[in-house]
């Protein structure tokens, strides 16, 4: 792996084709969890022309447009009846533990056979979900991370 998703306050994104499987190009960096978003022939339009590009480099600005939405949410969710301690928690989001653990529970593709230390995030299955589903999975992720 290479810098800087090595760096320890780097969330390390790994690429995946459209059905959430790791691409070839994914470099095996033995962590104990992946996290990937699409970053398997990405379209790009290029003048008149549609061309895809592959890696890494491609799915980390979709994962960070994914934290984006999570952020956004937390942010402005308008629930009058959040849980009490989701404030107190609420800037663990803003931490890479915080942040990397919503996005293994609460962004990833759900009902589908994948080994257990790997996460294909989408934004559509969170945004999916009801509201406060929505809360619950935030809340439970914080609840668990360190974040600081």
């Amino acid at each position: 792996m290479s810098w800087p998703a090595k760096l320890d306050d780097v969330i390390c994104i790994h690429s995946a084709n459209g059905l959430g499987r790791l691409s070839g190009i994914t470099p095996n960096d033995n962590t104990r969890y992946r996290i990937c978003t699409l970053g398997e022939a990405v379209p790009f339009e290029k003048g008149d022309q549609v061309v895809h590009h592959s890696g890494t480099s491609f799915a980390t600005p979709i994962a960070a447009a994914i934290a984006a939405i999570v952020l956004e949410f937390a942010d402005n969710h308008g629930l009058t009846s959040a849980p009490q301690d989701f404030e107190r928690f609420k800037s663990r989001l803003r931490t890479k533990d915080g942040m990397q653990k919503v996005l293994q529970i609460g962004c990833v593709l759900k009902d589908q056979s994948t080994p257990t230390a790997f996460a294909f995030i989408t934004p559509w299955f969170f945004l999916n979900d009801d509201i406060l589903i929505r809360m619950a999975y935030i809340i439970t992720a914080l609840r668990q991370s360190s974040g600081y």
